[in-house]
């Protein structure tokens, strides 16, 4: 039976083993995800509004008033650059930190950061 010291020394020296790169991939996108609530809303209202209302794909807002769409654009701009911004380096670090990078990681890493968008979308109405 090892005494105490033994058994913490025993921790200590114990191999740690990185994570998964899908469990990796997932902790690192799902905060981006909750961060890009916003940004992917307000770029998915813009196309809905002014250009999949065009071709007849949606039904314009009819509360928008037609002032152009100018500031929805520069809004829509101005919140999602960033956020690309943002979850590109972040995504680029955690390539090559777990050194995924194939399919699987790209679907996965869009299904994280999606996945609060849809959610909060189908909660919201």
């Amino acid at each position: 039976m090892p005494s105490d010291g033994e058994f913490i020394d025993h921790l200590d020296r114990r191999e740690r083993r990185p994570l998964p790169a899908p469990v990796a991939t997932l902790i690192v996108n799902t905060p981006l995800g909750v961060a890009g609530v916003l940004p992917l809303w307000f770029s998915w209202a813009f196309l809905a509004d002014f250009v999949f209302s065009r071709f007849g794909w949606t039904t314009a807002d009819p509360y928008n008033t037609d002032d152009g769409a100018g500031l929805a654009l520069a809004v829509a701009a101005l919140t999602l650059l960033p956020y690309l911004a943002v979850a590109g380096v972040v995504n680029h670090f955690a390539i090559r930190r777990w050194g995924s990078g194939g399919a699987g990681f790209w679907l996965l890493l869009v299904a994280a950061q999606l996945l609060p968008t849809v959610l909060w979308a189908n909660v919201s109405g």
